[in-house]
Protein backbone atom coordinates (compact mmCIF):
# COMPACT_ATOMS: atom_id res chain seq x y z
CA UNK A 1 0.00 0.00 0.00
CA UNK A 2 0.88 3.38 -1.08
CA UNK A 3 2.13 6.49 1.50
CA UNK A 4 -1.03 8.12 1.85
CA UNK A 5 -0.42 11.97 2.96
CA UNK A 6 -3.10 14.38 3.39
CA UNK A 7 -2.34 17.95 2.38
CA UNK A 8 -4.10 21.29 2.68
CA UNK A 9 -2.47 22.94 -0.15
CA UNK A 10 -1.24 20.99 -3.30
CA UNK A 11 1.84 23.26 -3.47
CA UNK A 12 2.60 20.50 -0.34
CA UNK A 13 3.16 17.76 -3.65
CA UNK A 14 6.33 17.62 -4.38
CA UNK A 15 7.55 18.56 -7.80
CA UNK A 16 7.79 15.49 -9.98
CA UNK A 17 7.68 15.36 -13.79
CA UNK A 18 4.77 13.03 -14.02
CA UNK A 19 2.88 12.02 -11.76
CA UNK A 20 -1.09 10.11 -11.23
CA UNK A 21 -4.20 12.01 -11.22
CA UNK A 22 -7.68 11.05 -10.09
CA UNK A 23 -10.48 12.32 -8.53
CA UNK A 24 -13.64 11.52 -5.88
CA UNK A 25 -16.79 13.28 -6.33
CA UNK A 26 -19.85 13.25 -4.03
CA UNK A 27 -23.88 14.05 -5.47
CA UNK A 28 -25.05 16.89 -4.31
CA UNK A 29 -28.51 15.25 -3.26
CA UNK A 30 -30.09 12.28 -3.41
CA UNK A 31 -28.18 9.87 -6.44
CA UNK A 32 -30.45 9.44 -9.53
CA UNK A 33 -30.48 5.92 -10.75
CA UNK A 34 -29.47 7.09 -14.37
CA UNK A 35 -25.79 6.50 -15.08
CA UNK A 36 -25.50 9.56 -17.16
CA UNK A 37 -26.36 11.89 -14.69
CA UNK A 38 -23.86 10.28 -12.15
CA UNK A 39 -20.86 12.19 -13.67
CA UNK A 40 -22.69 15.55 -14.31
CA UNK A 41 -20.50 17.74 -12.97
CA UNK A 42 -23.47 19.94 -11.82
CA UNK A 43 -24.82 17.32 -10.08
CA UNK A 44 -22.24 16.62 -7.53
CA UNK A 45 -18.78 17.83 -6.10
CA UNK A 46 -15.75 17.10 -5.01
CA UNK A 47 -14.44 15.74 -2.15
CA UNK A 48 -11.07 14.06 -2.66
CA UNK A 49 -8.44 14.71 -5.27
CA UNK A 50 -5.33 12.43 -5.47
CA UNK A 51 -1.64 12.47 -6.82
CA UNK A 52 0.75 10.07 -6.54
CA UNK A 53 4.18 11.12 -6.97
CA UNK A 54 6.22 7.82 -6.46
CA UNK A 55 5.14 5.62 -4.37
CA UNK A 56 3.53 8.06 -2.57
CA UNK A 57 -0.44 9.24 -2.70
CA UNK A 58 -1.26 12.71 -1.78
CA UNK A 59 -4.88 13.77 -1.10
CA UNK A 60 -6.61 17.00 -0.97
CA UNK A 61 -9.81 17.06 0.67
CA UNK A 62 -10.08 20.60 0.17
CA UNK A 63 -8.75 23.75 -1.14
CA UNK A 64 -8.82 21.82 -4.53
CA UNK A 65 -8.19 25.90 -6.47
CA UNK A 66 -4.61 24.97 -5.44
CA UNK A 67 -4.29 22.58 -7.77
CA UNK A 68 -4.41 24.93 -11.05
CA UNK A 69 -0.66 25.55 -10.90
CA UNK A 70 -0.26 21.45 -11.15
CA UNK A 71 -3.16 20.76 -13.38
CA UNK A 72 -1.89 23.43 -16.04
CA UNK A 73 1.38 22.84 -15.74
CA UNK A 74 2.62 21.55 -19.04
CA UNK A 75 5.92 20.51 -17.72
CA UNK A 76 4.10 17.76 -15.91
CA UNK A 77 2.43 15.12 -17.50
CA UNK A 78 -0.59 14.09 -15.97
CA UNK A 79 -1.17 10.22 -16.09
CA UNK A 80 -5.45 9.56 -15.67
CA UNK A 81 -7.95 7.10 -16.51
CA UNK A 82 -10.75 8.41 -18.89
CA UNK A 83 -9.31 11.44 -18.27
CA UNK A 84 -13.00 13.55 -19.81
CA UNK A 85 -14.56 13.00 -16.33
CA UNK A 86 -11.38 14.78 -14.48
CA UNK A 87 -11.22 17.06 -17.67
CA UNK A 88 -15.25 18.33 -16.99
CA UNK A 89 -14.99 18.33 -13.46
CA UNK A 90 -11.95 19.97 -12.64
CA UNK A 91 -13.27 22.69 -15.19
CA UNK A 92 -16.85 22.72 -13.91
CA UNK A 93 -15.74 23.18 -9.88
CA UNK A 94 -11.97 25.33 -10.27
CA UNK A 95 -12.56 26.33 -13.75
CA UNK A 96 -9.01 24.69 -14.64
CA UNK A 97 -7.87 22.84 -17.31
CA UNK A 98 -5.54 20.17 -17.64
CA UNK A 99 -2.50 20.58 -19.68
CA UNK A 100 -0.06 17.75 -20.93
CA UNK A 101 -1.97 14.03 -20.13
CA UNK A 102 -1.89 10.48 -20.64
CA UNK A 103 -5.36 8.81 -20.81
CA UNK A 104 -4.25 4.85 -19.75
CA UNK A 105 -7.92 3.96 -20.96
CA UNK A 106 -7.64 5.64 -24.35
CA UNK A 107 -4.08 4.39 -24.95
CA UNK A 108 -5.23 0.67 -23.93
CA UNK A 109 -7.93 1.46 -26.98
CA UNK A 110 -5.34 2.07 -29.24
CA UNK A 111 -2.75 -0.77 -28.06
CA UNK A 112 -5.42 -3.13 -28.74
CA UNK A 113 -6.43 -1.98 -31.88
CA UNK A 114 -10.31 -2.26 -31.59
CA UNK A 115 -9.97 -6.28 -30.49
CA UNK A 116 -11.49 -5.38 -26.69
CA UNK A 117 -13.83 -2.62 -25.45
CA UNK A 118 -12.46 -3.63 -21.53
CA UNK A 119 -10.39 -0.58 -20.85
CA UNK A 120 -11.79 0.01 -17.02
CA UNK A 121 -8.92 0.86 -14.39
CA UNK A 122 -9.69 -2.71 -12.45
CA UNK A 123 -9.27 -5.07 -15.76
CA UNK A 124 -5.89 -2.76 -16.53
CA UNK A 125 -4.62 -2.41 -12.90
CA UNK A 126 -4.94 -6.53 -12.75
CA UNK A 127 -3.53 -7.24 -16.43
CA UNK A 128 -0.37 -4.83 -16.51
CA UNK A 129 0.44 -5.09 -12.84
CA UNK A 130 -1.41 -8.45 -10.86
CA UNK A 131 -3.40 -5.65 -8.43
CA UNK A 132 -7.10 -5.91 -7.68
CA UNK A 133 -8.74 -3.25 -6.97
CA UNK A 134 -12.34 -3.36 -5.49
CA UNK A 135 -14.51 -1.51 -7.40
CA UNK A 136 -17.14 -2.15 -5.17
CA UNK A 137 -16.20 1.01 -2.86
CA UNK A 138 -16.86 3.33 -5.54
CA UNK A 139 -20.19 3.11 -4.85
CA UNK A 140 -20.21 4.43 -1.54
CA UNK A 141 -18.67 7.41 -3.12
CA UNK A 142 -21.79 7.16 -5.29
CA UNK A 143 -24.15 7.04 -2.60
CA UNK A 144 -22.55 9.73 -0.83
CA UNK A 145 -21.60 7.87 2.12
CA UNK A 146 -19.11 9.58 5.03
CA UNK A 147 -15.31 9.09 3.95
CA UNK A 148 -14.04 6.45 5.64
CA UNK A 149 -10.63 4.90 5.56
CA UNK A 150 -11.68 2.26 3.04
CA UNK A 151 -12.53 4.80 0.99
CA UNK A 152 -9.46 6.64 1.39
CA UNK A 153 -7.43 3.37 0.30
CA UNK A 154 -9.70 3.21 -2.20
CA UNK A 155 -8.54 6.30 -3.89
CA UNK A 156 -5.03 6.15 -3.41
CA UNK A 157 -4.98 3.15 -4.71
CA UNK A 158 -6.68 4.02 -8.20
CA UNK A 159 -4.19 7.29 -8.57
CA UNK A 160 -1.18 5.08 -7.42
CA UNK A 161 -1.81 2.25 -9.99
CA UNK A 162 -1.86 5.52 -13.31
CA UNK A 163 2.10 5.87 -13.88
CA UNK A 164 3.31 2.08 -13.41
CA UNK A 165 0.46 1.25 -16.04
CA UNK A 166 1.16 3.90 -18.16
CA UNK A 167 4.82 2.30 -18.08
CA UNK A 168 3.78 -1.34 -18.96
CA UNK A 169 1.69 -0.15 -21.44
CA UNK A 170 4.76 1.98 -23.31
CA UNK A 171 6.50 -1.24 -23.71
CA UNK A 172 3.89 -2.25 -25.86
CA UNK A 173 4.00 0.47 -28.29
CA UNK A 174 4.30 0.01 -31.78
CA UNK A 175 5.36 2.49 -34.50
CA UNK A 176 3.92 5.60 -34.62
CA UNK A 177 1.43 4.91 -32.11
CA UNK A 178 2.58 7.95 -29.89
CA UNK A 179 1.63 10.08 -32.53
CA UNK A 180 -1.82 9.00 -32.98
CA UNK A 181 -1.70 8.83 -29.07
CA UNK A 182 -0.89 12.48 -28.47
CA UNK A 183 -3.41 13.50 -30.88
CA UNK A 184 -6.26 11.67 -29.32
CA UNK A 185 -5.14 13.41 -24.94
CA UNK A 186 -5.00 16.28 -26.75
CA UNK A 187 -8.32 16.51 -27.68
CA UNK A 188 -9.81 15.57 -24.52
CA UNK A 189 -9.33 18.62 -23.21
CA UNK A 190 -11.07 20.55 -25.75
CA UNK A 191 -13.91 17.61 -25.94
CA UNK A 192 -14.69 18.75 -22.07
CA UNK A 193 -14.30 22.25 -22.35
CA UNK A 194 -17.01 22.81 -25.17
CA UNK A 195 -19.36 20.22 -23.21
CA UNK A 196 -19.00 22.02 -19.97
CA UNK A 197 -19.22 25.38 -21.60
CA UNK A 198 -22.50 24.26 -22.76
CA UNK A 199 -23.69 23.70 -19.58
CA UNK A 200 -22.75 27.00 -18.19
CA UNK A 201 -24.72 28.66 -21.42
CA UNK A 202 -27.78 26.57 -20.66
CA UNK A 203 -27.59 27.81 -16.93
CA UNK A 204 -27.67 31.18 -18.02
Amino acid sequence: MARVVFVDNATEIPKSDIVGLDIETFPNSVQTDNPKLRIDPRLSKLVLAQVAVGDDVYILTRNFESLKGLLEDPTVLKVIHSASFECKHLLWSIKSEIRNLVDVAILEGLIEAGRSRKRGLKLLAEKYLGVKIDKEVRELFVQGRKLNRGMIEYAAKDAQVLVPIYQRQQEKYYEGLDKVAAVEFALVPVARRRRVTHLVCYNL
